[in-house]
C-alpha cells in the first residue's frame, strides 16, 4: 500500500510538472509575440489571428504568474509578467471609468449600427427596438429584401428618410431622422459594396460610410483586400469631414485594420467613451448554431475630429447574432 501511495504521489507530481511545462511554453510563445507586437504592431500574419481573442488568451496570466511564483518557475514568472503587463497596456484603459461626458456645444447625433444577420433578426422584434432606441440614424448591415421593405414602411413615421438595399449578406441601409442629401453604393476591391450617405444635420453635410468587411478577407491579412479597403475608406472618411465610418468590420479594435483607421486620423467612439471590452459578437447559438459566448467587439463607430463622443455602449439584444452598438456624438460648431 505504501509503495502504491508513493507511485500515486510521483504520478501526480509528474502530471503537475508536465502541466506547468506546457503552460510555460505557451506563455513564452505569447510573451514573445507581444514583445514583437510592440516593435512592429499587429502585423505578424498568420500569428495575428490571435488578436481577435487576445484579451481572453492573455487574461489567465494574471493568475498563472502567482502559480509560477509559488512553484518557483522563474521563466514562467517572467513570461506571465510580460503578458500581464501587455494586457494592461492594451486593454486596461477600457476598465477605467470615463467620468462625466464633456460639455461640448454643438448638434447632438445618436448613431446605432446593427448587423441583422440577413433575416435572423425578425421584423416584429426589430420594429419596437428601433422605435425605442432613441437613435437619430440607424446603420444596417446584412439587410435582406423583406427587412428592407418592412422596416421602410413600418418606421416611416419615425425615420422618414432612408436608403435601403436589401441584398442579403451584402445588403446595407440607413434609416434617418435627418434628410438624406446623397447616397450611393460603391465597390473597392472586395466584392461586397459599401454605402455612402450624406446627411443634412442641422444644415451641416455629414458623410456616413456603411461598412461590412468580409471575414475571409480580414483573415487573409496581407493576402486579402480588407486592409487596403479599410485604409481607403478611412482616407475617404477623413477627406469628407465631418464624417463617420460605421459598421461591421469583422475585426477587433486591436487588429491591423483598425490601426489603419487610427493612422488615418479617425477616432473610435468606444475607445473614447466606452467602458469594458464591449463585446458585440457572437450571440450564443445564433451564429451558425455555435455555442460560443459573446466575446469580441467587431462592430464600430469611427469619426473625424469634428465630433466628440458623449457615450458609446452596447445596445440590448435585437434578435441578431450581433448586439447593436450605439454612439452619441456632438458635431462641434467649429466644423461649420
Amino acid at each position: 500500500m505504501r509503495g502504491s501511495r508513493v507511485m500515486d504521489e510521483r504520478a501526480r507530481t509528474a502530471w503537475w510538472s508536465s502541466l506547468l511545462r506546457g503552460v510555460e511554453r505557451m506563455a513564452l510563445a505569447l510573451a514573445a509575440y507581444l514583445i514583437l507586437r510592440v516593435l512592429i504592431g499587429p502585423r505578424l500574419w498568420p500569428l495575428s489571428f490571435v488578436e481577435a481573442l487576445l484579451p481572453w488568451i492573455a487574461l489567465p496570466s494574471f493568475g498563472f504568474v502567482l502559480v509560477a511564483l509559488v512553484a518557483r518557475r522563474w521563466r514562467s514568472v517572467a513570461a506571465h509578467a510580460v503578458i500581464a503587463v501587455g494586457w494592461f497596456l492594451l486593454f486596461g484603459g477600457t476598465l477605467v471609468s470615463r467620468g462625466a461626458p464633456p460639455e461640448v456645444a454643438g448638434t447632438r447625433l445618436t448613431v446605432l449600427t446593427c448587423n441583422l444577420a440577413s433575416g435572423l433578426a425578425r421584423i416584429d422584434r426589430l420594429e419596437p427596438f428601433f422605435r425605442d432606441s432613441g437613435a437619430d440614424v440607424i446603420v444596417l448591415q446584412e439587410l435582406d429584401d423583406e427587412e428592407a421593405y418592412e422596416l421602410g414602411s413600418r418606421l416611416l413615421d419615425v425615420y422618414p428618410h432612408r436608403d435601403l438595399h436589401g441584398l442579403g449578406v451584402p445588403g446595407k441601409g440607413v434609416l434617418s431622422k435627418f434628410r438624406i442629401v446623397e447616397s450611393s453604393l460603391f465597390r473597392l476591391q472586395a466584392e461586397r459594396p459599401y454605402l455612402r450617405t450624406v446627411l443634412d444635420v442641422a444644415g451641416e453635410r455629414v458623410t456616413l460610410f456603411d461598412v461590412h468587411v468580409p471575414l475571409e478577407e480580414v483573415l487573409l491579412g496581407p493576402f486579402g483586400v480588407a486592409e487596403d479597403d479599410v485604409a481607403e475608406l478611412a482616407r475617404r472618411t477623413v477627406a469628407s469631414a465631418p464624417a463617420l465610418l460605421v459598421g461591421d468590420f469583422n475585426a477587433t479594435s486591436n487588429m491591423l485594420v483598425h490601426e489603419l483607421a487610427r493612422d488615418a486620423g479617425l477616432t473610435n467612439a468606444f475607445a473614447e467613451r466606452g467602458v469594458g471590452l464591449g463585446a458585440t459578437f457572437p450571440i450564443f447559438r445564433r451564429y451558425r448554431g455555435v455555442p460560443w459566448p459573446r466575446c469580441v467587439r467587431i462592430d464600430h463607430v469611427w469619426h473625424t475630429h469634428d465630433f466628440t463622443t458623449l457615450s458609446c455602449e452596447i445596445a440590448p439584444d435585437a434578435g441578431s447574432d450581433h448586439r447593436p452598438l450605439t454612439a452619441t456624438l456632438t458635431l462641434r460648431p467649429a466644423a461649420r
